[in-house]
């Protein structure tokens, strides 16, 4: 959380993204891996824009502007939904990575 507080104060109205840095030896499970990397593929089709790691639990919203957006929905999907709506409607999506 440090990298994105850090970026908190260049971007306060952005959403803040952290993308996991993963070593190659990290053992993460195929289908984990596989997971990732179809939601990713689609939210940043959906969204219109690259955006990496979208599966990260490591974010920062601005309240205000992610209560704007409308979303409907809940749990995971609600992730999905923000960055999407967000990407769509041209509010900032800043990723960085972080370690974990």
């Amino acid at each position: 959380m440090p990298v994105l507080l850090a970026e908190l104060e260049r971007h306060p109205d952005a959403i803040l993204l952290g993308s996991r840095r993963r070593a190659p030896e990290d053992e993460v499970a195929g289908r984990n891996r596989f997971g990732n990397a179809f939601a990713d593929w689609w939210v940043a089709l959906a969204a219109g824009r690259e955006l990496p790691d979208t599966q990260s639990g490591f974010r920062i919203y601005p309240i205000a502007a992610v209560l704007d957006l409308g979303t409907q929905a809940d749990r995971y999907a609600f992730e999905s939904e923000v960055l999407i709506l967000a990407s769509l409607r041209g509010l900032e999506v800043v990723s960085r990575k972080v370690d974990v």
